[in-house]
């Protein structure tokens, strides 16, 4: 058998071998840096008024980032752009099928406020019904 993670030398069971590893996880999104003298602190209450979006068939994406920039716009943090505020705060706006999708991205696939918003999320269940449709 391989030796674990921690190169201790100490063989790893089949229950090490079935367990997640959610350290390897990277996100999807890549931050700008941060000026040096920048400091930041999203408030609880700002993600609590976040629109949720689940991707569910009465949800419409664009009403939801529409909401979501609403939400952003009131934030004015000095040396922080609003990029960086938005790409920070959207992962906190998902629930359900939309998150499940976001965090399919590939790693440090995305790298702007743009990239991110034009990202296309179709739950598999929409294009079930195109295709038994035409």
């Amino acid at each position: 058998m391989a030796a674990n993670d921690n190169n201790d030398g100490a063989p790893r069971t089949i229950q090490d071998f079935s367990m997640p590893q959610f350290s390897s996880r990277q996100s999807c999104i890549v931050f700008s840096e941060l000026d040096a003298t920048s400091s930041y602190e999203i408030k609880d209450y700002v993600i609590n008024m976040l629109p949720e979006f689940s991707g569910d068939e009465n949800q419409d994406a664009s009403e939801h980032v529409d909401n979501f920039l609403d939400i952003c716009g009131t934030q004015n943090i000095k040396g922080v752009s609003d990029e960086f505020i938005r790409l920070k705060l959207f992962p906190f706006s998902l629930t359900g099928d939309a998150r499940t999708w976001f965090k399919t991205l590939p790693a440090r696939s995305i790298t702007s406020w743009t990239q991110l918003s034009t990202a296309r999320y179709w739950r598999a269940t929409k294009n079930i019904r195109l295709f038994a449709i035409g």
